[in-house]
């Protein structure tokens, strides 16, 4: 099981309509990566202005077809729309999550690897903030 940052732009993404624990959607990405399973974890990266994980999900699908420009890949929220999660600017100031590529600035994309470790530190930090996620990824603790 990898661990990945999907993020999306404010203006084109409507996660606070979308982000429903158990709700089914598709998202489309240029460059999916060559190591995605199904049951991959998830966390969702609101864009500019907010800039920060505002929810969790699971890999569910990923599109095969490699003549399509667009990859579509299906995924399953776990949770609503997160009102409180830590910053970019206190992610930047993580040294575990720092070296993320999510939150340095570059070209755009859609999908970003993060590591076990990064993960299981930006897990503890979106509970700290939102106690009743806990149970969503418990082993992460």
């Amino acid at each position: 099981m990898r661990y990945w940052v999907i993020k999306g732009r404010s203006r084109e993404s409507d996660f606070r309509g979308w982000l429903r624990a158990g709700t089914l959607d598709t998202w489309s990405t240029g460059r999916p990566p060559r190591s995605w399973l199904c049951g991959d974890r998830l966390f969702f990266w609101e864009g500019s202005p907010e800039l920060r994980v505002v929810g969790l999900g699971v890999l569910t699908a990923v599109s095969s077809d490699e003549r399509i420009r667009d990859r579509r890949f299906d995924v399953r929220y776990l949770t609503r729309y997160l009102r409180a999660s830590p910053s970019v600017t206190e992610l930047r100031s993580d040294r575990v999550i720092r070296t993320a590529s999510f939150v340095k600035s570059g070209p755009a994309g859609t999908v970003f690897p993060i590591s076990n470790s990064q993960a299981s530190q930006l897990y503890a930090l979106l509970v700290r903030d939102n106690p009743k996620l806990r149970t969503i990824w418990p082993d992460l603790e």
